[in-house]
């Protein structure tokens, strides 16, 4: 936590507590100097899952309201990740998705135990799974999408969910353009850009684009993790519509787009080029595997943890099942009142919203059966 002063005489000894769940589990104290400030740090281990609130509090001055600030902590014992297998195989490392989802969890592989538990599907059966069970799909070598199957990706993104493409040769270029790219009246359009021609031309490095990018910036410095010599044999042309919220993450060598990704209603979509398998590319066989598509995950997933936290003034909310419009919701609110709300929708989709957050603390929504649950809320000034 930063504290800072605008007075001429500073402060001594400032104490700084630490509150989660109402109560205080650490305390420190600092000199912040007059018209400076002054950083503190604090560590807790959370021991349950659920969500959590958090506050820091300092001792401060007669403006109370800026003496606070919060924070609501989603803590989960373990990431829910889908990976939808576009190449099935009876070989061994023959799917599309087998150095996937090992990368994904190298840990649980080794010891039957980790904090991210990839489970893989064919693609004929991504419509029969639930995937608001889920923190992020990862999608490999998929040959094509239906106009059902995408409305189930734009209805999951509205929720907060987010998808990982990777490409192959089974992909259908105009089948991901039409379906979606936008490029059927009344469509979906999630894509953060369109796919053009399979390019079949090694190329032996990449471009980080100056470790700009949250994915990559943790390679800066780490030029030995094999993130910048990796072959791609084979990939995708992506282009990026002007104007539109697409960002690339990574290149090859010529400047081409390796990796491009988008937000989409609230979750977060991300384009890789290229295989998740030795197909198109050695990047499988590399150490930079496992970093590369673990950071694509946390990048991907930490849209949930920063939809949570808001400021005065934003509207809390969140997408719910389309079955969940008879379903009672209560939020408590800071000042210590509960109103309840109404949920809202259509045989597709359900919401809720609440925008009358003048007040900065905690807030507090509490679902009803059948969908019993708690969600918390920061609001800071």
């Amino acid at each position: 936590a930063d504290l800072m002063d605008f007075g001429r005489q500073g402060k001594k000894h400032q104490a700084v507590e630490l509150i989660v769940d109402g109560r205080r589990v650490d305390q420190t104290h600092v000199d912040v100097p007059p018209g400076g400030e002054a950083s503190v740090s604090f560590f807790h281990k959370f021991e349950s899952s659920g969500d959590h609130e958090v506050e820091i509090r300092a001792a401060g001055d007669n403006l109370d309201v800026d003496n606070h600030r919060f924070l609501a902590v989603p803590v989960k014992r373990s990431i829910g990740v889908l990976c939808v297998n576009g190449l099935p195989s009876g070989k061994p490392f023959g799917a599309a998705t087998y150095f996937l989802a090992l990368a994904l969890a190298p840990k649980e592989n080794l010891s039957g135990q980790g904090q991210i538990e990839p489970e893989v599907v064919p693609e004929s059966a991504l419509s029969e799974y639930d995937l608001d069970d889920y923190d992020c799909i990862f999608l490999a070598n998929v040959a094509q999408f239906t106009s059902s199957e995408a409305r189930v990706l734009d209805s999951y993104l509205r929720g907060g969910g987010s998808l990982v493409f990777f490409l192959g040769d089974r992909v259908q270029a105009d089948r991901y353009n039409r379906e979606l790219g936008g490029g059927r009246a009344e469509g979906v359009n999630l894509l953060p850009a369109l796919l053009g021609q399979v390019v079949d031309q090694t190329q032996n490095r990449l471009d980080p684009l100056g470790y700009e990018h949250p994915i990559v910036r943790p390679f800066r410095g780490n030029e030995k993790a094999g993130l910048l010599r990796v072959p791609v044999r084979s990939y995708f042309q992506l282009t990026l519509p002007e104007g539109g919220p697409g960002k690339v993450v990574l290149a090859l060598e010529d400047g081409s787009p390796l990796i491009v990704e988008g937000p989409v209603h609230r979750g977060r979509v991300i384009l890789v080029a290229t295989s998740a398998d030795v197909s198109w590319t050695d990047m499988p066989m590399l150490a930079g595997y496992v970093s590369i598509v673990q950071e694509i995950l946390l990048f991907a997933v930490r849209e949930r943890f920063q939809e949570r936290n808001l400021a005065v003034g934003d509207g809390l909310g969140e997408s719910l099942p389309a079955h969940s419009s008879d379903v009672p919701l209560t939020l408590q609110t800071p000042d210590g009142q509960s109103r309840p709300l109404s949920i809202g929708g259509d045989s597709t989709q359900a919401s809720w919203s609440y925008w009358d957050t003048f007040i900065s603390g905690n807030y507090s929504a509490e679902l009803g059966p059948p969908i019993s649950r708690r969600h918390v809320f920061a609001v800071n000034v």
